[in-house]
């Protein structure tokens, strides 16, 4: 598999990559397009820019892919319908880091700017809470 690099310094790329819960995809970035490989394919799913952050498969749906961006965005991309679900656009600079939280049932992100964590319900992909961490 192979990642396309950004014209920049490939060192100062943020590299990424999840492998979702039946092991039937894996999804990777280097910061420029996505790649995903499952047992057969291979394709590439979004252009850049913006460069992807940060990657995590949805703990009960293989098919739902959190795409976080440089420009503070986070993608909800499902693999099966080849489509972007949801744009979450509440983070002030990149989206640095992102978890679910199953039992929750909450997508936490935060971003660059060390003051905010973001809450998400996944099943309506609506926003719930914004904390200071500091």
């Amino acid at each position: 598999m192979n990642n396309d690099l950004p014209s920049t310094n490939p060192e100062d790329s943020m590299s990424n990559f999840d492998l979702s819960k039946n092991e039937s995809y894996l999804i990777s970035a280097i910061g420029g397009m996505i790649s995903i490989f499952d047992m057969t394919t291979f394709k590439k799913v979004m252009p850049p820019p913006p460069a992807a952050t940060c990657l995590a498969f949805h703990p009960r749906d293989d098919s739902i892919v959190a795409i976080g961006m440089d420009n503070s965005t986070i993608v909800i991309y499902n693999l099966h319908s080849d489509e972007v679900t949801r744009k979450l656009e509440d983070h002030v600079k990149r989206v640095t880091s992102f978890a679910f939280l199953n039992t929750l049932n909450v997508l936490v992100s935060s971003g660059a700017d060390p003051y905010w964590k973001l809450q998400y319900y996944f099943q309506t992909w609506l926003y719930s809470n914004v904390t200071s961490v500091i």
